[in-house]
């Protein structure tokens, strides 16, 4: 049975492989999952953009980190990074804010000009 070849890993969206097969040869990869980096790529950025997007949402919606948090019922600490943009919600709380007649509206609206 052939072992199989190491295996390095990359996180940034430049062109590598994020699962590069390691053939020996300096910057030679497999190909095998060069089709799948320009969609990874993709969805990392937009989901990078939601975070902005959300961000706006609060912000413009709650009076504050602690409002947010109790409307979506989620702790402390998860509202203050939404309202200085450094995460996004799952999507559960996007649900939530679609759903609530309260947050319906804005949320359809900031959304809609999300893409």
């Amino acid at each position: 049975m052939a072992q199989a070849a190491p295996r390095t890993f990359h996180s940034d969206c430049t062109g590598h492989s994020q699962d590069q097969v390691t053939t020996g040869v300096s910057g030679m990869s497999s190909g095998k999952f060069s089709g799948q980096i320009s969609q990874r790529c993709e969805v990392l950025s937009y989901r990078q953009h939601f975070v902005n997007v959300w961000q706006r949402f609060i912000t413009q919606n709650f009076d504050s980190p602690a409002h947010a948090a109790h409307v979506f019922q989620v702790d402390s600490t998860t509202a203050e990074k939404w309202w200085r943009g450094q995460n996004a919600p799952s999507g559960w709380v996007v649900a939530k804010a679609v759903r609530d007649p309260g947050t319906r509206h804005a949320a359809l609206n900031v959304f809609a000009g999300a893409a």
